[in-house]
């Protein structure tokens, strides 16, 4: 091996020269910068070391033949087999073939003081060095935020307080078996889908069972494989199973289960519940369990324990219903006082409501603390510390500490709101339709009910299936007369139940003939008052959908509003469609601003989002609110700037069973007016006392019922409420979620980005707002080493999305940390030396000698802290611990600017504010290339004031009050964050709740003094003050 030859290693060192070698051992000498001592050799086992040639654009050094200094250049071909030599290419067209023995080539370790390469003239331009700074300073900070939320950062999802903290607290947590339940619309499938992401770039080999409803199997694999892209995990185990078909399920054991609608399992009969028992032990053996229900734990006890005993098998035995719904009452005082807990609440209320609490819970000694702390404090601060008193609350009483729940009114991030609904101001429209048609109806309806109330009486049917079957007849007559006719259509049976298909079959009736003749009416008055409502109002509702129940009225109604308008205007989603077509007419309404109106059968009542909808109209209204509140649902759900969503009732004329379900629902439930989803079973029990009396006595009973339930309703929804309150968690990081935005809008980021990929001769095109392409030049490769170059070719040519909402838009994950281009952009620029140092001439007229003004830029993030590390693994909580560490500290940059003398510089001091065209780099120039070193050598010995600006600079970051208030801050907020849980864990168990029982005691003792920090020095400068051209 000739000397000189380029060798590498195992040992991360990267690439040196041989030195020489003796007995097995062989010297490699590494280039470590061009700094005042540039050499180290470290010796190696020769089975170790392997001879490499250099790739193109491996950046190289070459030395002055005539001073001290360095050139920079880079590969730019192969190696010669005849001369051994490299083309060398240098800046501005120059270059020269150089032998292995002429340049260097640096090692792989990030540059550890820039000023050392700034003692020896190798520069970079300000503006790269700002550049470099921008998006390495940001890659490393996003990397230090997003620590256990990486599942939502990385992917095609906006980023939302309550699901950050729903996916933080479950990653951070040593045992993952939780309970999302926070409600409809507020998006648990995302947290589900980043965690099942986080947990398989962890366990590339895991087994993960996801199981839901059939109809919501499509929605599982377009947001797994779509949104969080587990289509690359191809070493994984991924199965989407039907919830309701135990047989498919697999014998093995999951490391991952993931259930929705996980209450559709408990406290059932037949094959649901068998299906719960079929689920037990895959839960009971799975290392980690997400069950999603918005299900409210109140008025549905014995379910919720069901779900319980799911993921904590240990402290809930589903048998003890009768102690469960006992202690579960009991929270009903507390409810309703932490619901009292408003922010506005003064200072004799706020006495009253202690002295209530301390007759519940006498014990409790922090809780009562915090009510004294707010009765003390001036009413000013009482706000807060009333906020802090209802968290508190809320984190100590939870019904279990491993259930996530958000309500509607708890979100509290600004510009994000839940939509809400109200009704229009058209909100209920009779169509004038022919009498006969309504009398049919009614006729039906009245002659089935005679026929089920005989069936019942007589013993033949069970009095549920009988109401179940009038339900089926009274929606259809609720609906346009598509709907009914579709009865007498044997290949259009499905769905409809037996005992109504077996009378419609077994009879003859007349009414059919009268439906029949009635709907071409019917369909042309209905279209015509669509367009009016719609098309017509183009200026207000740019966005509408029409739901009905049944495939038939939607493609009628769409091909009727096809006649009076246009095919471009109008949409369907329909049940008779593939999912494939249903999904394309479903992108073009909402991408496209002349499609307008979206027909709707059921087959959109779940697992489609609709949010932009300005008008939603209903031309029936399912029998069962909570299909109702779905359908609703579709529309009310998180938006950042939307208004409520209007709704319209189209009603078939005045039929009374149709009318008077449509006040009940509007006026008793006020399903158009807010949220009804915490009610569900409430209105279940409801409905089932109330439908069986409508068929024994007709409609009226449902406007007799209307007062009563009104108030019966009212009332349990605030108890609900005020358990949901208590049982909901508070967005305990949202300073860090703030932080975490604030990091991912950053346009010095994105600019930055766009900036680096022209200066490494990348050609970059804009398709669409928001979204770069990356296409390779013709002319030559990009200037960045081969190993990078290789990392980016798989990107070329996509449409890669810069800013949230176009990566949301188009569904490819965005531009930041944790995307692959990314990351190996960011650990090229942490280790490359270019754009490390820079150099600047602000001149000053007649001022010589030059006075040099340094300037250091540091990364300052928590340090190791190994003893608080290695006692939380000892307590079981490092996840926990970890995640803590990194949002208790953000990683935070620094500037520090010091002049010759190490004095201290003001960072807004006037040179450094200058801009770009007053400052001129003093970059190699071949032109006049002993420039820099004029202005450097005249300020005295360079290399020393280099080392002593370094030093300086570190000196004064260890004493900026930045660095005191951040390690103050981390300190203060891990150790109060230690002391909290442990009096929650304390005041918990006293109570009989659910406890994780771990000791916390010896991890608090390691906190007592203050976290250590670590600072890196990412880069440095200079700029001299100086008249530009001395004499």
């Amino acid at each position: 091996m000739r000397s000189g030859t380029f060798l590498e290693a195992d040992d991360g060192n990267g690439i040196g020269k041989f030195a020489g070698s003796d007995d097995g051992q062989v010297t490699i000498r590494y280039f470590r910068g061009p700094t005042p001592d540039p050499f180290t050799e470290v010796e190696h086992p020769e089975a170790s070391v392997r001879s490499v040639q250099l790739p193109h654009q491996t950046r190289v050094f070459v030395p002055f033949a005539d001073r001290v200094g360095w050139r920079v250049g880079r590969i730019d071909g192969e190696l010669s087999r005849d001369d051994g030599t490299y083309p060398i290419a240098f800046p501005r067209a120059d270059g020269k073939r150089l032998s292995a023995n002429e340049f260097e080539v640096r090692w792989s370790h990030p540059v550890s003081d820039p000023f050392e390469f700034l003692a020896t003239g190798s520069l970079e331009s300000r503006e790269l060095h700002e550049e470099r700074l921008n998006l390495l300073g940001g890659w490393l900070r996003q990397q230090a935020t997003t620590r256990g939320v990486e599942g939502l950062f990385e992917s095609p999802v906006y980023l939302h307080d309550h699901q950050l903290q729903a996916v933080s607290q479950v990653s951070s947590d040593t045992v993952r078996r939780y309970l999302l339940a926070d409600e409809v619309g507020l998006g648990k499938t995302i947290e589900a889908g980043a965690l099942v992401r986080q947990f398989l770039d962890v366990r590339r080999d895991g087994r993960v069972l996801v199981l839901a409803p059939i109809h919501l199997r499509p929605q599982w694999i377009d947001e797994l494989e779509g949104r969080f892209l587990t289509r690359a995990h191809d070493e994984a185990w991924i199965k989407i199973l039907d919830l309701e078909d135990p047989d498919s399920w697999p014998e093995d054991p999951v490391d991952l289960l993931v259930v929705d609608e996980a209450h559709h399992l408990g406290r059932l009969r037949g094959r649901a519940a068998h299906a719960y028992g079929q689920l037990l032990p895959i839960a009971h053996q799975a290392e980690q369990v997400l069950l999603l229900s918005a299900t409210p734990v109140r008025s549905n006890e014995a379910g919720f324990l069901d779900l319980l005993h799911l993921l904590d098998p240990t402290n809930y035995d589903p048998e003890d219903v009768e102690e469960f719904t006992r202690r579960v009452e009991l929270r009903d005082d507390l409810a309703n006082l932490h619901r009292a807990l408003t922010p506005d609440i003064d200072a004799f209320d706020l006495e009253y409501l202690q002295s209530s609490f301390e007759d519940l819970y006498p014990n409790d000694k922090s809780s009562l603390d915090s009510f004294r702390h707010a009765l003390d404090a001036p009413e000013n601060e009482r706000i807060q510390l009333v906020k802090q008193l209802r968290d508190h609350l809320s984190e100590t009483y939870r019904i279990h500490h491993r259930l996530i729940r958000t309500r509607r009114s708890g979100l509290t991030t600004s510009g994000l709101t839940v939509r809400g609904r109200r009704r229009d101001s058209n909100f209920e429209k009779r169509l004038e339709v022919p009498n006969d048609l309504v009398n049919a109806q009614v006729a039906l309806l009245d002659a089935f009910r005679m026929h089920l109330r005989e069936q019942v009486e007589s013993g033949r049917v069970e009095a549920s299936e009988a109401t179940a079957a009038f339900r089926d007849l009274a929606e259809r007559c609720g609906a346009p007369p598509q709907a009914l006719l579709s009865l007498r259509n044997p290949v259009n049976d499905r769905g409809q139940h037996p005992l109504l298909r077996s009378w419609i079959t077994d009879n003859e009736f007349p009414e059919f003939n009268m439906v029949e003749m009635a709907t071409e009416e019917v369909e042309t008055t209905l279209a015509i008052h669509l367009r009016d409502i719609t098309l017509a109002r183009g200026s207000v509702i740019k966005k509408a959908v029409v739901f009905t129940m049944y495939p038939e009225v939607a493609q009628a109604t769409a091909a009727s509003l096809v006649d009076l308008w246009n095919e471009e205007r109008i949409a369907r989603h329909v049940a008779s469609a593939d999912a494939s077509s249903n999904s394309v007419e479903l992108d073009r309404w909402l991408d496209t601003d002349e499609c307008t109106v979206l027909v709707c059968d059921h087959s959109a009542e779940e697992g489609v989002n609709l949010q932009i909808a300005d008008l939603l109209i209903h031309l029936d209204l399912p029998w069962q609110v909570a299909r109702l509140e779905q359908r609703i649902g579709r529309c009310d759900r998180i938006s950042n700037d939307r208004p409520p969503i209007h709704s319209t009732i189209v009603l078939p004329g005045d039929q009374p069973y149709a009318s008077s379900w449509c006040e009940f629902v509007t006026s008793a439930c006020g399903i158009f007016d807010s949220s009804v989803s915490s009610l569900q079973y409430v209105l279940a029990d409801l409905e089932e006392s109330i439908l069986p009396r409508v068929l024994e006595e007709g409609p009226a009973v449902l406007d007799a019922e209307i007062e009563i339930r009104t108030e019966e309703l009212a009332s349990e929804l605030i108890r609900i409420n005020a358990h949901d309150s208590l049982d909901q968690r508070t967005l305990v990081d949202q300073n860090a979620w703030t932080l975490l935005r604030r990091l991912d809008e950053s346009s010095s980021f994105q600019r930055s980005l766009k900036q680096w990929f022209n200066g490494v001769n990348v050609k970059t095109h804009y398709p669409s707002p928001g979204v770069i392409r990356l296409l390779p030049r013709n002319t030559a490769r990009p200037h960045v080493p081969f190993n990078l170059e290789q990392a980016m070719r798989p990107w070329l040519r996509k449409d890669l999305p810069l800013s949230r909402s176009a990566a949301v838009r188009i569904g490819a994950p965005p531009l930041r940390s944790g995307h692959p281009l990314i990351d190996a952009i960011g650990t090229h620029l942490e280790k490359t030396d270019r754009g490390t140092t820079f150099a600047a001439l602000l001149p000053v007229s007649g001022h010589w000698p030059p006075k040099p003004l340094f300037c250091a830029d540091f990364l300052v993030r928590l340090g190791n802290n190994s003893d608080v590390r290695a006692a939380a693994e000892e307590a079981g909580v490092s996840n926990w611990m970890e995640r803590l560490l990194s949002t208790s500290c953000r990683a935070t940059l620094i500037k520090i600017h010091v002049d010759d003398n190490g004095r201290l510089i003001p960072n807004d001091a006037r040179p450094f504010q200058e801009t770009s065209r007053n400052i001129e780099n003093l970059t190699y120039d071949p032109d006049d290339p002993e420039r820099f070193f004029r202005f450097a050598e005249s300020c005295g010995n360079w290399p020393t004031l280099c080392a002593n600006a370094s030093l300086a600079s570190r000196q004064h970051l260890a004493n900026h009050p930045t660095v005191a208030k951040l390690r103050e801050k981390a300190t203060s907020t891990v150790r109060q964050a230690l002391v909290d849980r442990i009096d929650r864990q304390v005041q918990r168990a006293q109570t009989g709740l659910s406890i994780d029982g771990l000791d916390l005691m010896p991890l608090l003792d390691t906190v007592d003094r203050p976290l250590e920090h670590e600072s890196i020095l990412l880069g440095g400068g200079v700029i001299f003050l100086a008249d530009g051209s001395p004499s």
